[in-house]
């Protein structure tokens, strides 16, 4: 993503992750932006698109409804069943 500092995208992202909120923040944390300036839009979308995410994670924290849990099998409902055997 940087080229002049030769930082990924990856890295960018774990910047944001561990709390970085700006470009000047990024640049700190891993370098990105900080020489030639050209990748700085680029910084700038993943940095909105990834606060974003986060934003609405958080906003859905609690409201996802936790799967159901099947009712449990009856295994002796299984066994009783009969078996027929048909012969060849």
């Amino acid at each position: 993503m940087c080229h002049c500092k030769g930082v990924t995208s990856r890295q960018i992202d774990s910047a944001i992750m561990a709390g970085a909120e700006s470009v000047e923040e990024i640049g700190a944390s891993c370098g990105a932006g900080t020489k030639c300036g050209g990748c700085v839009p680029l910084i700038e979308m993943l940095l909105e698109s990834r606060l974003s995410l986060n934003a609405k994670i958080e906003t859905n924290k609690g409201s996802v409804p936790t799967p159901q849990t099947p009712a449990p099998v009856h295994q002796t409902a299984i066994h009783e069943t009969p078996v027929q055997l048909i012969a060849s």
